[in-house]
């Protein structure tokens, strides 16, 4: 159970970090490759919550390491790709083609398939 909650705090956290890059990414979109660019993100609130966010993600990580299979916890980690998407289509209004939505619903069907190992 320690180790489910841990690399639910992984995938938390590494989900906020992609929220909070992305909002950031926004912030300099419209900018040219140079110092005007590293200057806005330096400043960039959202870039720091997301940098913080992934060093979060980071420690779960390395906890989670130690008490759950690397290849177990390898595989449990893929549900951080499922919730990108999500995050990228219900909040950041993206468009997802279906190809890839298929693509998503096999990474979750791994994930479940996995899942009934343990």
């Amino acid at each position: 159970m320690k180790g489910a909650g841990l690399l639910l705090g992984f995938a938390v956290c590494t989900l906020l970090g992609n929220f909070f890059f992305k909002r950031g990414a926004g912030e300099i979109a419209s900018l040219a490759f140079g110092w005007d660019m590293a200057g806005v993100v330096v400043k960039s609130a959202n870039a720091w919550a997301g940098a913080l966010f992934y060093g979060f993600a980071a420690a779960f990580w390395f906890l989670a390491l130690s008490v759950v299979p690397m290849n177990l916890a390898i595989t449990v980690s893929a549900c951080v790709y499922v919730f990108v998407v999500l995050l990228a289509f219900f909040i950041f209004r993206e468009p997802i083609p279906l190809m890839r939505w298929a693509g998503i619903g096999l990474i979750f069907v791994g994930i479940v398939f996995v899942g009934r190992t343990v």
